[in-house]
């Protein structure tokens, strides 16, 4: 009994070593690297294997501004990116800057054409400096102002928000797209508006 005891311990502990080995080993071909795109840092999407660099998909994604797909079978993956332009318009009056303090009711003008992915909705956002997100349109497939589908080309205006811009710093304007059959939706274009 005590030797079939001892069997197994020393089994156990060569596993263990060998499975420290592997990760010690496997650590030393890998380096995490530093990633910065547009002067902003992103984390832990970096990689140096036998000294080529590797960047996740995630990178590459926030990088061109796209909508993602991870197709199994082929293993591969694809970023679509459409060309999306953004103006506010206050009134009739395109503005890309506020004062501290104004409220202003305004819109989006969005120009899309190049899209290669069929979609289900799309959302505009208007993100303040510290990250808090307000929704300024959401558009669903099957509403009658929503693109058909295949359609690769359409401009959109989106309703009137009145929104005040109560502290200095840049604002977002972001636009989402989420694909059919995914879960995830994917910013596409950004547009700043400054406050001072």
């Amino acid at each position: 009994m005590k030797s079939k005891t001892f069997k197994t311990v020393l089994v156990s502990i060569v596993a263990l070593c060998c499975f420290g080995a592997s990760v010690v080993y496997g650590d030393a071909l890998t380096k995490k690297i530093r990633v910065f795109v547009n002067g902003q840092e992103l984390f832990n999407l970096g990689v140096v294997v036998d000294d080529k660099p590797y960047l996740a998909v995630d990178a590459v994604n926030k990088q061109y501004k796209g909508i993602t797909a991870w197709d199994e079978k082929k293993q591969t993956v694809s970023i679509d990116t459409p060309n999306v332009h953004m103006i506010t318009k206050d009134g009739n009056s395109i503005f890309g800057g506020v004062d501290k303090g104004k409220k202003v009711s305004f819109n989006v003008f969005a120009q899309i054409d190049s899209l290669e992915t069929d979609i289900s909705s799309f959302r505009i956002t208007l993100v303040d400096p510290y990250g808090s997100e307000t929704l300024i349109e959401e558009r669903k497939a099957g509403q009658s102002n929503f693109p058909d589908k295949g359609k690769t080309n359409f401009w959109i205006n989106s309703s009137d928000i009145t929104y005040k811009f109560t502290v200095t710093g840049d604002y977002t304007v972001r636009f989402y797209m989420k694909p059919v059959g995914d879960d995830n939706s994917y910013v596409v274009s950004e547009k700043l508006i400054i406050c001072t």
